[in-house]
């Protein structure tokens, strides 16, 4: 298995994975906030680094407060909606041998760049 492969693979079981998840949810009567929270926030964390790999912007926030439906809203656009442009980065990758660093950004080491 080449590396592309492996990483269409996470892809995969991470598409599956977010959808178990919020399939549970919908199956409750009244499912916990703190449930739809995380799923939020790990949804909002696999976009932000899905931005940070194509050199974009941060579209949400990294704690977002998410409703069962907009979450669903959400899962369904990861990594369907932006698995395109995550296969054109793999494929530049394999083109192109250099690597460049992703850097986590938090909002005090942007503050801290503003000084």
């Amino acid at each position: 298995m080449t590396m592309l492969e492996h990483i269409r693979n996470l892809f995969s079981y991470d598409d599956w994975a977010n959808r178990e998840v919020l399939s549970s949810l919908q199956a409750l009567d009244v499912p916990p906030a703190r449930s739809i929270n995380l799923l939020a926030h790990i949804v909002s964390a696999e976009r932000l680094w899905l931005e940070r790999l194509l050199v974009q912007n941060q579209t949400l926030p990294v704690w977002p407060q998410f409703t069962l439906k907009r979450g669903k809203l959400e899962v369904d656009q990861l990594p369907l909606g932006e698995f395109p442009r995550v296969e054109r980065y793999l494929k530049e990758l394999r083109l192109r041998p250099s690597y460049r660093a992703i850097s986590p950004r938090t909002k005090v080491a942007e503050a801290s760049e503003l000084r």
